[in-house]
């Protein structure tokens, strides 16, 4: 019996030109069931912070601005509303396996994650040597509660995550055998980013974790308060306290970084950026593959019609959204997601502006002169932006396009109409197979194109069974090929993961990521109070 491992790195942190370099010669030299030496969660007290270095123990406050959220419990990964600062709290009080940052998925809780045999239908998770902040032990027993609870459908929107295991049983004092129905090739970016280790007793509107930080107290769509863990492994956290605070808009959000009233920001809008730097702030950016987009119902007229969605992409120009909308802090978008992946289809035509085609095509669909209500929500990060510049690029095509704008802290909720409409501005990120699995694939909690092209499932689930690395990738690539030719997504662009912060927040890093303060790991940022 073979077992080939991944297991967690030790090495320092890397720059941004490094790490994009390490990270595309990481994964390409993945074997199919291993990941060693990718990714890393140390810190090492970098990101151009001088003689700063992080305090012996946790000491002051730091006051992070965030969109609204309208989550209905503070940390449940289960939960059917999540934008990033929902992230941020489950990522910091309750931790995944592995995180999903970049495309190597490097482990958190997990010690490591072991294919049993050559057939990638038998994984064993060993979990570190840690204890909840209560100061219990993270134990096999917990992680299997915990995974019955996130697999029940009717309370967990990442029961899709969970649906192809066979069984689970504890084999060791640390170690969960998990047994699938199918050949999950890539199981630590399908299962083991949302695999979390609960309580059995879990709460979810008093959660208890492993992570860094502990919840002191949570106003929904309003305030977070996290206090650090004494009992987290380390290294970190050196923040004593740290507050979420949820804004409604964007300019509410940079004017309380302006006036002092917080002291960072994510997502930075990129018009107020001058004033931010002005001010005295620091920038940080770097590649991600969060990518803002317009997302058509495949099962819906009108666009149920290639013509009409093929239409829809050539009517964007995407150079003048990415200079309207990002101020030129984005790559372009080219219908299709997952940029840093190594399997992304870099050799494909980049798609340009072409009305007199889309109006040809709108024509033949007998949908000349179209109408559309196109919805939208900052829930979608630039979504809105990116609506108010289309609204005017179809015109052009002779297509009036009427904004309907949702709240989001409402947005991703069923009573909103959520993946019921026609079509919507969308947001997401992660490797393309984490993708597929949530957004893509026939029972994803979040497929907004409602996406069921033979082809491409055919290929998909060829995928999955395929252990050897240098096939599956050349089928990823298919797959990306497919959504090129006739997906339901235009994508605009790629925008940079960015943070705005007071000089006094220290250990912030520039680095391909998806999300922001150090892909949300607190523990890894410190307050200078000099």
């Amino acid at each position: 019996m073979m077992r080939r491992e991944i297991v967690e790195n030790s090495s320092p942190g890397l720059t941004r030109a490094g790490f994009l370099t390490s990270s595309a010669a990481c994964v390409a030299g993945l074997g199919a069931l291993s990941l060693i030496g990718c990714g890393d969660d140390s810190n090492d007290g970098g990101g151009g912070d001088g003689d700063s270095k992080p305090p012996p123990k946790p000491t002051g406050i730091a006051r992070f601005g965030y969109p609204v959220s309208g989550t209905k419990s503070p940390a449940d990964p289960g939960d059917s509303a999540q934008v990033n600062v929902d992230f941020a709290r489950i990522y910091n009080i309750t931790e995944p396996m592995a995180r999903a940052t970049d495309p190597n998925s490097s482990l958190r809780l997990a010690e490591s994650i072991e294919a049993v045999g050559n057939d990638a239908t038998v994984w064993d998770v060993t979990v570190k040597e840690v204890e909840f902040s209560n100061g219990k032990p993270v134990r096999p027993e917990d992680i299997i509660a915990t995974v019955r609870r996130l697999s029940d459908p009717a309370t967990s929107l990442l029961a899709n995550s969970f649906g192809d295991i066979k069984d689970m049983k504890k084999t060791g004092p640390r170690t969960v055998r998990f047994t699938m129905n199918t050949p999950i090739a890539n199981f630590v970016s399908k299962v083991g980013i949302v695999l979390f280790a609960q309580p059995e007793d879990w709460d979810p509107m008093k959660p208890i974790g492993s992570g860094p930080y502990m919840l002191e107290s949570w106003v929904r769509g309003r305030k977070t308060v996290l206090k650090a863990n004494p009992n987290y492994r380390g290294p970190g956290p050196y923040i004593e306290t740290i507050e979420l605070i949820e804004f409604a808009d964007d300019d509410a959000r940079v004017n309380a970084l302006l006036a002092g009233q917080i002291d960072a920001i994510e997502s930075v809008p990129t018009g107020p950026l001058k004033a931010i730097t002005d001010a005295g702030h620091n920038f940080v950016e770097g590649p991600s593959d969060s990518y803002v987009s317009i997302a058509m119902h495949t099962q819906k007229a009108p666009y149920n019609d290639p013509r009409v969605r093929q239409a829809i992409r050539l009517i964007a120009n995407r150079e003048q959204i990415v200079s309207q909308v990002f101020g030129g802090h984005a790559e372009l978008g080219n219908d299709m997601v997952s940029l840093l992946d190594p399997e992304y289809p870099k050799d494909l035509p980049q798609r340009e502006q072409d009305i007199e085609q889309a109006k040809s095509l709108l024509k033949a669909a007998g949908q000349e002169g179209m109408n559309i209500e196109l919805v939208t929500s900052l829930a979608t990060a630039s979504g809105p932006q990116l609506a108010q510049v289309f609204v005017e690029q179809a015109k052009q095509a002779g297509v009036t396009v009427k904004l309907k704008q949702i709240d989001p802290a409402q947005f991703y909720t069923p009573e909103s109409g959520y993946l019921s409409h026609p079509i919507m501005t969308s947001a997401g990120a992660t490797p393309y197979l984490t993708v597929a699995s949530i957004a893509l694939a026939s029972g994803a909690p979040f497929n907004e194109t409602h996406w069921n092209d033979a082809e491409w499932i055919k290929l998909y689930k060829e995928a999955l069974s395929t252990v050897d690395d240098t096939k599956r990738k050349e089928i990823v690539s298919k797959l990306m090929t497919i959504e090129y030719e006739r997906g339901g997504s235009m994508v605009a662009a790629f925008n940079v993961n960015s943070t705005a912060a007071k000089k006094s927040i220290k250990g912030l890093k520039s680095q391909a990521s998806n999300t922001a303060f150090n892909q949300a790991m607190y523990e890894t940022l410190w307050v200078d109070a000099s």
